[in-house]
């Protein structure tokens, strides 16, 4: 398989190519073959570090995108690997915790979408956020570590 180690490509590009992937059933050699070397890559991607869940794929790229105009594979995968596993669960309970803490008497059951809350309100600096394709809050919200990703100034 081509490799694109060291290239880096634009958030926009890496979308393009999972959606060429997709259309591929994500099969690694033929989105090589016949959408080319990235599509290649990111159907390995899908394969060996989204756990088969191309919206978790889709939301590491956006993840990966706000962090830096451009990147390579390796960075891509070091943001999927920064996946929080607990984030569908975990992001209600810190949204109810937050609003218990913050404004004790407020309704919690008022608030449409708690897990795109506490995206807004409860992450940690090294920690960003991204929707599924759905986009927004409607969406599945994916949660990434990306403490080693950030650049101190």
């Amino acid at each position: 398989m081509e490799k694109t180690q060291g290239i880096r490509y634009s958030a926009e590009e890496w979308h393009e190519a999972l959606d060429r992937a997709g259309d591929l059933s994500f099969c690694p050699i033929d989105s090589q073959e016949q959408a080319g070397p990235l599509a290649g890559v990111t159907a390995s991607l899908y394969e060996d570090e989204a756990d088969k869940d191309e919206d978790r794929l889709y939301a590491a790229i956006t993840v990966a995108g706000g962090l830096a105009d451009e990147f390579d594979e390796d960075f891509l995968t070091a943001v999927l690997r920064g996946h929080d596993d607990n984030d569908g669960k975990g992001l209600s309970e810190r949204a109810k915790t937050y609003v218990e803490e913050k404004w004790p008497d407020f309704p919690f059951d008022e608030i449409r979408h708690p897990d795109g809350f506490a995206a807004r309100h409860t992450l940690a600096e090294h920690e960003r956020w991204a929707s599924s394709q759905e986009g927004g809050y409607d969406g599945y919200v994916y949660v990434f570590n990306v403490a080693d990703l950030i650049v101190k100034a």
